[in-house]
């Protein structure tokens, strides 16, 4: 009778998450199906990492660091569905992968164990919010699953340190090793992981393996920093931008409200020191999600370009800064108006986020030129070039390769 219970709810909890993984994959497609019937390439995506494949080979570009970091994952998606799906298949390739970026990042709560998210209306809320809450600048493209990444591995370290086994540690590690690999993003929260490491008492093999990994992680994106800055690859990190950074900052601390106006970020920034004032909430165990939410607003805003932030940046503060609102309803010694307004704030948030989740035309217009063989452009020298999004005034985001490049690659 007792396995029958256990089987049953066994059960019941698979069927609960087979419709959470569903009715995500839905709320996803229904926020622009072209999206996926038409998939673009993003950017970088094709000025940077397609042309690194067509300039230095498919090996070549699996190691290769730009702008100013190191990106794994770009790097042997673009490179893997260049070699295997050529031009004609790759904007298919490189939308489906950063998909599933997206989806191991917001379904994470289900499998991560936390005392911030330690009930099922709590996971449901994060969840949604984690996926409504990216802009549609960062969505379903490689460029920007950095963000993703960033918040995954922050939501590894508030996550209890227990050991993972079986498909839930091949989970784990399949994210950490992409995300400390691209981009500084993740590897910037390293400090964090060695604190934690520091303060705990029982350390296992696996915990030691994540500290090491973001160690190395962080080493990589430092070296690749100091060779880009000494071959004169990258231009990008200019202090004279530091007058931008308090408007840069506050952009990124503010982006989880999403809406628009000064007046509602100007009551959530007044707020949030009336809630620090209790005790409780003060208290590191229970502030870390804003800690790390200050610390990468504050990063991001210096390493933006020109040191604007804006939202793109704003996702994994957003997403941490949800959760440390998300945690203060569980708080005992918290008063009733700190609980109102946390209430309050979470509904504006996801209502905010839930107005601007279809608001996708600025990076997705329907009458820009799709990513097809047919929209190829000749230009002189025998050179011919595709044009990519987002195809906005005055940008001229473009593959440019020759005709035996195309013979190689057109699959």
């Amino acid at each position: 009778m007792r396995k029958l219970k256990l089987q049953l709810l066994k059960l019941k909890i698979s069927t609960k998450i087979f419709w959470i993984v569903v009715t995500v994959f839905i709320i996803s497609v229904c926020r622009e199906p072209l999206f996926f019937l038409h998939p673009r390439i993003w950017a970088e995506e094709g000025v940077i990492h397609i042309n690194s494949v067509l300039t230095n080979g498919l090996w070549g570009s699996l190691i290769s660091p730009h702008l100013g970091y190191y990106s794994l994952f770009n790097n042997y998606v673009t490179s893997i569905g260049m070699k295997f799906f050529g031009l004609l298949g790759i904007a298919y390739v490189t939308t489906w992968m950063s998909f599933l970026v997206i989806l191991l990042t917001v379904l994470s709560p289900l499998v991560l164990k936390s005392k911030f998210w330690d009930s099922d209306a709590k996971k449901i809320t994060l969840i949604l919010f984690l996926l409504i809450g990216g802009s549609a600048e960062i969505w379903l493209n490689t460029v920007n699953s950095q963000f993703y990444f960033c918040l995954f591995t922050a939501l590894v370290f508030l996550s209890e340190p227990i050991e993972f086994n079986g498909w839930k540690w091949i989970y784990i590690l399949f994210m950490m090793v992409n995300a400390v690999m691209t981009g500084i993003t993740s590897a910037a929260l390293a400090p964090f992981f060695i604190y934690k490491y520091l303060k705990s008492s029982t350390k296992s093999s696996k915990e030691n393996f994540l500290v090491a990994l973001l160690i190395f992680g962080a080493c990589v994106q430092i070296y690749s920093l100091i060779y880009l800055k000494i071959s004169s690859d990258i231009s990008r990190f200019d202090i004279s931008n530091i007058v931008n950074f308090p408007n840069g900052f506050y952009r990124n601390i503010v982006g989880i409200l999403i809406f628009p106006g000064w007046v509602i970020h100007a009551i959530l920034v007044l707020l949030i020191p009336i809630f620090l004032l209790n005790k409780e909430v003060r208290a590191v165990e229970n502030s870390l999600p804003l800690i790390i939410a200050i610390y990468l607003s504050a990063l991001f805003a210096f390493l933006s370009l020109g040191m604007h932030g804006g939202r793109r940046y704003s996702y994994p503060s957003s997403g941490l800064t949800f959760i440390f609102l998300l945690n203060l309803l569980s708080l005992k010694k918290v008063n009733t108006f700190t609980h109102l307004s946390t209430y309050i704030f979470l509904l504006i948030i996801l209502y905010g986020a839930a107005l601007r989740y279809f608001e996708t035309k600025d990076v997705y217009d329907p009458e820009w030129k799709k990513f097809t063989l047919s929209n190829i452009s000749e230009l002189p020298e025998n050179k011919l070039m595709l044009e990519v999004f987002p195809q906005w005034p005055n940008t001229n985001w473009a593959i440019i390769f020759s005709k035996e490049d195309l013979d190689k690659f057109k699959k």
